[in-house]
């Protein structure tokens, strides 16, 4: 940057430079040990203007940008009328200034925007960006806050922009951290007819803190109109009641178009688990999902049976993946029970459920499957071997699934290797 202030444009460095700029399409974070050797503001500026007319990166359409580190370095300095995809990482509440300036002049074009915060200990506000997010009429994507399950950064949403939000009319992909209730107080008295809208949503994401937060989360869900409505995520507080979770899966379970869904609790291994309850109870209402594909639990407690797996495998035979994230507690399912979902979900290919196997060395375990072919290789994960016998397990899991990768934790092959031998000599 140095070089190119000094020097004029038949310089080499400026030769270069021009010469790659209409090539620059993604700007992904900034590049190594940039903060040590970042230009000035007065360098910029005197770039901006000693450069030929129009931008510096006239085709540049995507930017993931942390500026929690460059307060003198303008984000528009690299903006051009092709951007269409922004990824931003704040700090501080005059970066929002910066965010502002950006909308305000790339709208309506801009498809994807991402706000979040690397900062952990405040809330930031949103409030200054409200005109520019209103006229982001093409907006597509919009993630506000959300970032992992662990370490979620809420930023502080006004009345205003939380209403606007649902007229997004071409919104396929909303995802947001709402925090705990000191973060959302001011919106919990909101009517619900304020959040009818979102008709294009195709993807939503809602993390927060505190039960307490579950009412202005079901508003959201419940004014969803898109009828191609299809992935849901949640991740719920720690201490989140069986009751609270039914009243989340009956809500999911009025939307007929879902085809993936996603429950997780905030456990954290530094964290209390809070009160164990067995969350077989709430999966119930999602039964009338008969085009559910994949869905997630992770960190509750199931207790398995041959009922629950069976009105599973019947009310769901698109299902392609069932996995269950670190349910280390609860009763585990009879291997012999998979036989519900060999014959009812062909499509079946990873599964990660707790399981067990009683059957010991000399046993046998029958298994006579006369179903359809299926339609892909299964994958199991975490399946307790302790039956040791582990060649009539195997043959009884090629039976029902055919050819079929096994996954433990911690790692045991010994039943791919006794499946290696039923292979052989088939």
């Amino acid at each position: 940057f140095k070089n190119y202030v000094e020097e004029d444009y038949s310089s080499p460095d400026w030769i270069r430079f021009l010469s790659y700029m209409k090539r620059i399409r993604v700007i992904d974070n900034f590049p190594p040990n940039f903060n040590q050797h970042k230009p000035s503001r007065f360098a910029i500026y005197d770039i901006a203007e000693r450069k030929p007319p129009g931008f510096i990166l006239p085709n540049l359409h995507t930017i993931s940008w942390p500026i929690y580190h460059t307060n003198n370095f303008p984000l528009s300095f690299f903006f051009s009328p092709a951007i269409r995809k922004l990824k931003i990482y704040i700090e501080d509440q005059n970066h929002l200034a910066q965010i502002q300036d950006v909308l305000r002049s790339h709208k309506p074009d801009l498809r994807s925007l991402t706000i979040t915060t690397c900062y952990r200990g405040r809330v930031l506000s949103l409030s200054k960006t409200i005109p520019g997010i209103k006229g982001l009429n093409n907006l597509s994507t919009l993630v506000i806050g959300y970032h992992t399950i662990y370490w979620e950064h809420p930023l502080f949403i006004s009345r205003k922009l939380m209403v606007s939000l649902p007229q997004l009319v071409h919104l396929r992909t909303f995802r947001i951290a709402l925090g705990s209730e000191a973060n959302v107080s001011h919106l919990l008295d909101l009517p619900s007819d304020a959040f009818i809208g979102f008709p294009a949503l195709q993807n939503l994401g809602i993390s927060w803190t505190t039960d307490s937060v579950q009412g202005l989360v079901l508003k959201l869900l419940q004014g969803i109109t898109s009828p191609t409505f299809r992935h849901a995520e949640f991740h719920v507080p720690t201490s989140v009641t069986r009751a609270k979770m039914l009243e989340l899966t009956t809500s999911l379970s009025v939307y007929p178009s879902i085809t993936q869904i996603m429950l997780t609790r905030k456990t954290h291994p530094n964290d209390s688990d809070g009160t164990d309850w067995n969350a077989a109870a709430i999966v119930s209402p999602l039964f009338k999902l008969s085009k559910l594909r994949a869905i997630s639990f992770g960190g509750f407690t199931f207790d398995w049976d041959d009922d629950l797996c069976r009105d599973m495998a019947r009310s769901w035979p698109n299902i392609w993946k069932i996995w269950m994230e670190g349910v280390e507690k609860g009763k585990r399912l009879d291997v012999t029970r998979l036989m519900h979902l060999a014959e009812n979900c062909p499509h079946l290919s990873h599964l990660a459920i707790p399981l067990f196997c009683k059957h010991t060395n000399g046993d046998s375990i029958d298994a006579v499957y006369n179903g359809a072919d299926r339609k892909k290789p299964l994958n199991i994960y975490s399946l307790d071997t302790s039956c040791r016998n582990d060649l009539a397990l195997a043959l009884f899991l090629y039976t029902l699934f055919g050819v079929f990768t096994f996954v433990a934790y911690p790692p045991d092959h010994l039943i791919e290797e006794a499946l290696r031998v039923i292979l052989k000599y088939r």
